[in-house]
């Protein structure tokens, strides 16, 4: 295999000629942001740049042009901002409290993601500047954050004080810092003595490299467990090894474990791409991209994985599960306002000519500086936005099986989303088989409650997660019977099991999209209760935005039934189980009907935690939120429960569901809209448009 980051021996004299013409043909940029750099040593760079041009891979020259102008222009220039910025700041440590850190990780001097994202981003930014411009101080920046990494004094360990518990040296961080600390030697070489190569070499190997090869001698979990835990430590550390080339001695087992292992991390996604865990942490995805495109420049433009199946499909999954304005869907541990992780969409953009992912992440690409977003931008694919070439409405039936029905394909806003999923992850899950949402001109209306505002120290052990409503039942928009949560794995964190996540998961049963009216499905989540003969769940969402959703099951007793919708803003139902919520951008009308006419009970309530199931691993509080739910309750055998939801702008006229001889009617912006239950059909029908969907039933 022709390996560029394998280092020829050269003679002094051949050594000498090869850096003067290589030198030479460095380019030198109008404005003195970029100079010429200093003489290249062959063999480095070699990790998304090349010293030379090899084939299709991006060389330095290339790099240099493309920081010129456009959107790579822009990237650089806030690179160059941060650099000057870093000139001057201290070293992170555990324990530096910088905008975006978590306080309590910072108190308790915690080694954090946060603070070492930003410690490796800042020697990243400095090796990279160092390279393009051919100035020292960058350089110096980037050795002086290393020094600290390399301090035990004042990084003990790269390692998070959460998971020590585990009884491995290696962790999370262990694969971040050895990661970015490799791939800064590789763009720093040509400028570092041998005695700069060999202070870098001994703190990486230190600190990095053997508590991950002690690790892997322990036989550890996240070496079973295809998470995202083996793709940052595993994926990380196999980068570190073609990084480093040939200048430490067990780069290639590094480069070896990390092939296998992430060939078998890449058969958990789904046949459409589905991650296997919530949509947030679909940004781990991050990784296979970061260590495919390495290798792909490692082997000198051999083969090309970031255009095969998953990745491509992958992007698609998470387009679908966005939400404008560049949410994701918040199921399972997810920040409910979280952008979407879009850094990698332009290396597989790049590696598959795809202009739709090229649109979604110019679409959606925040103020960043990172080195690597920069340098996988391929400024030559123009995007194409998917409004008139993509369907508004996709199911996906793998892992989460998540499904979505939007109005339109626009970034910022459109007039209604409904999104929800029938199925349960493998990793970061909830009890939330079922959960279904609603989001209006932007804005979320109904919706999920994400994750506490820290882990708990016993978040992931089975019995004590429910405990905290996010994770439970009791805080998704979804039936409940006797107060019981849903059927649950007996799965631990660092107990591999094998576990048939389908034994306790929902399927989707039907799913009908059309672009011209809207879109419907039907999940059966029967599979996820005890105590029950049948749980299915209808949804109809007739463009714009009016949606009927009908919930029917059939229990084996006679007990408590309870649906909850949780709302965006404070509302309450009246006697009739009509309630309202109203945003800034929107409002929702919504009432929840028997159509079994039993007696209902409606009632608002918020949620609390409460001790001892109220603080995160360091032992804060955690965050009271108050969140707000709507809440019908029955005792019954069965259930029959029909919500209907009118979605308009927060300045409209307010909507109102009203009863009518054969259903109920609302008066909307679009129309007036009738829905009736009649002869085993749910039917929802613009009278005004003449747009109707209509759903069997099973009842």
């Amino acid at each position: 295999m022709n390996n560029p980051c394998k280092k020829e021996t050269l003679s002094r004299r051949e050594f000498v000629s090869r850096s003067v013409v290589a030198g030479a043909g460095l380019l030198a940029v109008q404005g003195g942001w970029l100079t010429s750099c200093t003489a290249t040593i062959p063999g480095h760079p070699c990790i998304y740049l090349t010293a030379k041009k090899i084939g299709a891979l991006r060389s330095l020259r290339e790099v240099q042009t493309a920081a010129q102008s456009g959107h790579s222009g822009k990237l650089w220039q806030r690179i160059l901002e941060k650099v000057e910025i870093d000139r001057t700041a201290e070293p992170l440590t555990p324990a530096s409290v910088f905008p975006g850190r978590d306080a309590n990780a910072a108190k308790h001097a915690n080694p954090d993601y946060t603070v070492c994202h930003e410690a490796g981003q800042r020697i990243l930014r400095a090796a990279l500047a160092n390279l393009l411009t051919g100035e020292a101080k960058p350089k110096n920046i980037a050795l002086r954050q290393m020094d600290a990494l390399f301090d035990p004094q004042r990084w003990p360990r790269w390692l998070d004080d959460a998971h020590e518990r585990f009884g491995h040296p290696a962790d999370l961080r262990t694969g971040m810092l050895s990661l970015d600390v490799a791939l800064a030697y590789d763009w720093l070489y040509p400028s570092l003595s041998q005695s700069d190569r060999d202070f870098v070499l001994e703190g990486l190997d230190r600190c990095g490299i053997q508590p991950y090869l002690i690790s892997l001698q322990q036989d550890p979990w996240w070496m079973h467990d295809l998470n995202n835990w083996l793709t940052v430590i595993v994926g990380g550390l196999g980068v570190a090894g073609m990084a480093l080339g040939n200048d430490h001695p067990d780069a290639q087992k590094l480069i070896d474990v990390a092939l296998q292992k992430m060939a078998e991390y890449m058969q958990t996604y789904g046949p459409e791409g589905e991650f296997n865990e919530s949509v947030a942490y679909a940004g781990a995805t991050r990784m296979p991209a970061t260590f495919y495109l390495a290798h792909l420049y490692w082997s000198a433009g051999g083969e090309n994985k970031l255009s095969e199946p998953p990745l491509p499909q992958t992007c698609e999954w998470v387009m679908y599960n966005t939400l404008p304005p560049g949410r994701v869907a918040a199921y399972g541990d997810a920040k409910t306002n979280h952008p979407v992780e879009v850094k990698y969409f332009p290396a597989v953009a790049s590696a598959t000519n795809n202009p739709f992912l090229q649109w979604f992440y110019l679409a959606y690409a925040q103020e960043n500086a990172d080195p690597l977003e920069f340098l996988w931008y391929d400024a030559t694919l123009q995007p194409r936005s998917p409004q008139g070439e993509w369907p508004l409405g996709r199911a996906f039936a793998a892992h989460g099986a998540t499904l979505t029905s939007r109005t339109s394909w626009d970034a910022l806003s459109t007039a209604c989303v409904v999104y929800g999923k029938a199925g349960r992850e493998e990793n970061h899950e909830n009890n939330d088989i079922g959960q279904l949402c609603i989001d209006g001109f932007g804005e979320r209306l109904i919706v999920d409650l994400g994750a506490p505002s820290g882990y708990p120290e016993d978040f992931f052990e089975e019995e004590a997660r429910w405990k905290y409503y996010n994770a439970g039942v009791i805080g998704h928009n979804v039936l409940m019977f006797g107060g019981r949560e849903m059927l649950v794995t007996s799965q631990q964190r660092s107990e591999k099991s094998e576990i048939d996540f389908a034994a306790y998961s929902g399927k989707i049963l039907m799913a009908e999209f059309d672009d011209a009216v809207g879109n419907m499905w039907r999940i059966d989540a029967g599979n996820a209760y005890s105590g029950v003969v049948s749980v299915q769940r209808t949804v109809v969402h007739l463009f714009p935005g009016v949606i009927a959703v009908l919930d029917e099951a059939t229990l084996d007793k006679s007990e408590s039934i309870s649906l909850r919708w949780h709302t965006a803003t404070r509302s309450e139902p009246d006697a009739r189980g009509a309630f309202r919520v109203l945003g800034s951008k929107a409002q929702l009308a919504g009432q929840i009907i028997a159509l079994d006419a039993a007696e209902l009970r409606f009632r608002r309530g918020q949620h609390a935690y409460k001790a001892p199931y109220d603080k995160d691993r360091l032992g804060e509080p955690l965050e009271q939120r108050h969140e707000n739910y709507v809440e019908a309750l029955q005792t019954a055998k069965s259930c029959r429960l029909l919500t209907l939801f009118a979605v308009e702008k927060s300045d409209a006229a307010p909507a109102e569901w009203q009863r009518q001889a054969d259903g109920w009617a609302v008066q909307t912006a679009a129309g007036r809209v009738v829905m009736h239950v009649e002869g085993g059909v749910l039917s929802v029908r613009n009278i005004d448009t003449g747009q109707v969907l209509r759903a069997g039933l099973i009842g």
